[in-house]
């Protein structure tokens, strides 16, 4: 099971280039996870699950240089990881945005450009 799981995220790494995405696990989950559609994962961004539940990881995605990758796509490749770990559901709790600059002056002439790139935090839970 292990090993199949470290396929599956080799896999949503691979398939979400342009985004990387980490996850980090927390605490046990109350019952066995199975790996789940994406589109089955509840995603919440302005309140937290009603239900009881077990916080069992955190996600966290970051697009790369030459990502074009919108939020909408962002959250369906967090959303396909969380369904990877059998989370029922994802929190969104910030965002985790970085910046780039490029570019060369010399002598005070020249060009710098720079480019916020997007990410964002979420917890990935297990209802009990």
């Amino acid at each position: 099971m292990k090993r199949g799981l470290a396929v599956a995220s080799l896999a949503a790494l691979v398939v979400g280039c342009g985004t990387t995405i980490v996850f980090v696990p927390l605490n046990s989950p109350p019952h066995a996870l199975a790996m789940r559609a994406p589109e089955s994962v509840e995603l919440f961004t302005t309140s937290i699950p009603t239900r009881p539940y077990v916080e069992v990881g955190t996600i966290e995605s970051q697009q790369q240089a030459y990502s074009g990758d919108d939020t909408a796509a962002i959250y369906a490749k967090m959303r396909a990881e969380a369904g990877v770990r059998g989370c029922d559901a994802l929190v969104i709790t910030g965002s985790n945005d970085a910046t780039i600059v490029s570019g060369t002056t010399t002598n005070g002439s020249g060009s710098v450009s720079s480019r916020t790139l997007k990410g964002y935090r979420a917890t990935c839970i297990a209802y009990k």
